[in-house]
């Protein structure tokens, strides 16, 4: 009970932490108590960190989190009662599920991104923020395509993603009704 309070407050504070600035909220009393508090998570997992123009802290710290609640207490707590089996499932069901959710931030990153540029979105924090992230996956994927269809390489992207989402989450039910 303890821990699902203290993970709550973390997720909501590293939250805050990464919306503040796009709403230029990066100063004050509020945002210096929220960057004290997480700072202390965030900068060693940025010091283990490739230098990149997006801080990756803050998601990898959200991961890191999710994976302590969701995996290893459960698994600890399954392994001491002896209950092997049940690690075994846990690892499988939260590998599946950590898939799923990385699909569905890059799900939401690309569909943002689709309708950023047909607005013509101005380079805010956020057209930057998303353009960092969908640039080297567009380039790699770019290179396989006829030069005629590559003015749609975004849409391959974002479709490929819902498909992979599909068969994962279909790989979830399969399993979910196999260990019932």
């Amino acid at each position: 009970m303890i821990f699902e309070f203290f993970y709550t407050l973390l997720l909501i504070l590293i939250f805050a932490r990464i919306i503040m600035p796009f709403f230029g909220m990066n100063h004050g009393p509020l945002y210096d108590n929220i960057y004290f508090y997480t700072e202390k998570i965030l900068a060693p997992i940025r010091k283990r960190l490739p230098r990149s123009a997006v801080d990756w802290s803050p998601f990898v710290a959200l991961i890191i989190l999710n994976m302590i609640m969701t995996f290893f207490i459960p698994a600890v707590t399954l392994a001491v009662q002896g209950n092997f089996r049940g690690v075994l499932y846990l690892t499988i069901a939260t590998v599946l599920s950590l898939l799923s959710s990385i699909l569905s931030f890059f799900l939401i990153i690309f569909i943002v991104k689709i309708v950023n540029d047909h607005v013509n979105g101005q380079y805010s924090g956020l057209t930057y923020f998303i353009n960092s992230l969908t640039y080297k996956p567009i380039v790699m994927v770019k290179q396989y395509m006829p030069d005629n269809v590559k003015k749609y390489t975004v849409w391959v992207i974002l479709a490929t993603i819902i498909i992979l989402k599909m068969l994962i989450a279909r790989s979830i039910d399969n399993f979910l009704i196999y260990f019932q």
